[in-house]
């Protein structure tokens, strides 16, 4: 109960954000005579705070899914570059104003080692979500995605940004 109550505050958050900021602005445009120039402008805010929603509820039905349709999460084999490569088209198509530079450092001894096992939505989720809080937080709206392998062949991916972080408490 308290995971679930812990992960319904976080979604009430996410969701707050996007919802205030439609308010104000829809309030802004509607409140005075504005010009089309700022209503424009407006407008496209208000866009973006649509999809930023939207993409919490993509989340949430992913999830919601997952756990509907079995109790067990099932793995299977994908390659990890490619996981990376589609989550990070996908962030920028979301958002064309992010940036994430993707790099492999290292190379496992064999291609076949770029295959994972593992439930590739869950990750692909966690992937996007970490990149897209980097992106929102950095000021250059910008993260950097390492994709390395350790010597005993085990994948490790590193993301990093310029935000001010998370508080440790």
């Amino acid at each position: 109960f308290r995971v679930q109550k812990l992960f319904l505050a976080n979604m009430a958050h996410e969701m707050r954000n996007p919802l205030q900021g439609i308010m104000s602005d829809i309030q802004q445009v509607t409140d005075r005579d504005c010009p089309e120039e700022e209503r424009t402008r407006v407008l496209k805010e208000v866009l973006a705070d649509v999809r930023e929603l939207n993409d919490v509820a993509d989340k949430l039905m992913i999830l919601a899914r997952q756990e509907s349709e079995q109790s067990v999460i099932l793995f299977h084999p994908f390659r990890i570059d490619e996981l990376i490569w589609n989550a990070r088209t996908s962030l920028v198509k979301a958002n064309p104003h992010f940036q994430v530079l993707f790099e492999i450092t290292s190379l496992p001894e064999s291609e076949e080692m770029m295959i994972v096992l593992g439930n590739e939505l869950l990750i692909k989720t966690a992937l996007l979500n970490l990149m897209d809080n980097g992106c929102k937080f950095s000021p250059d709206h910008q993260v950097k995605v390492c994709l390395g392998f350790l010597p005993d062949g085990q994948p490790e991916i590193r993301i990093s940004d310029q935000g001010p972080g998370i508080a440790e408490s």
